[in-house]
């Protein structure tokens, strides 16, 4: 025992002599370890967290939201983020007309009720360059706009084309749309709107509801 322990402590030394020697040559291959560590993974992964939310009626209700995710790539080269699929829910159990979980492979940028009709609704985007092809699997034509709507009829989340009131009204999202991939924490309205202050909702065509091509930008804060 006491010799194994002498030949660790003399490795030990030693490498720490190699290290303090060969400065730049260590972090390098600590950045290698590191990025190994990072993108050389391939596995499914999930979280959640709760969320308080506006809506347009003038409540504010509690969600439960979720994101399953897959993360993969490579050591020295590409790695990736997908996201297999995002669900919310209402947590408040004295709503007497909660719908069911709402759950899609789409990120959802507005979750609200119809002050006239009563009918809850999602707007949802894509992330990735293989949306309009998500979306006409659901049955919907080649969308124009980057976004699809989902209604609440009769105990189902139906898809729709995007209402052209919500492009021309600018709507502004109400959940929160920059996931850390990492994970989130609960977040009341107040901790939303002070992460909204110092982190911008995302890139500019998550800013709002907008006709506007990625390139072109979006919505002003």
């Amino acid at each position: 025992m006491k010799w194994n322990d002498e030949i660790f402590s003399g490795l030990s030394k030693k490498l720490w002599l190699f290290i303090k020697k060969h400065k730049v040559f260590s972090f390098f291959v600590l950045m290698i370890l590191a990025v190994y560590w990072y993108v050389d993974w391939d596995g499914e992964n999930h979280f959640s967290w709760k969320e308080e939310v506006a809506l347009s009626t003038g409540e504010v209700v509690w969600v439960k939201r979720a994101a399953y995710l897959k993360k993969g790539g490579q050591i020295a080269g590409t790695g990736f983020i997908e996201v297999k699929n995002m669900t919310l829910s209402i947590i408040d159990d004295d709503i007497s007309d909660k719908p069911k979980e709402w759950s899609s492979s789409f990120l959802p940028v507005v979750f609200d009720k119809n002050p006239e009709s009563g009918q809850w609704f999602v707007i949802a985007t894509w992330y990735t360059t293989d949306g309009p092809r998500r979306a006409t699997l659901l049955g919907l034509p080649d969308p124009k706009y980057k976004y699809i709507e989902f209604r609440y009829e009769l105990g189902e989340w139906i898809p729709y084309p995007i209402s052209m009131k919500y492009i021309e009204q600018r709507t502004s999202p109400n959940m929160l749309v920059r996931v850390r991939y990492s994970g989130e924490r609960n977040l009341s309205m107040k901790k939303k709107k002070e992460r909204w202050l110092k982190r911008p909702r995302g890139a500019p065509h998550y800013r709002c509801v907008t006709d506007k091509p990625y390139s072109r930008g979006g919505c002003e804060l």
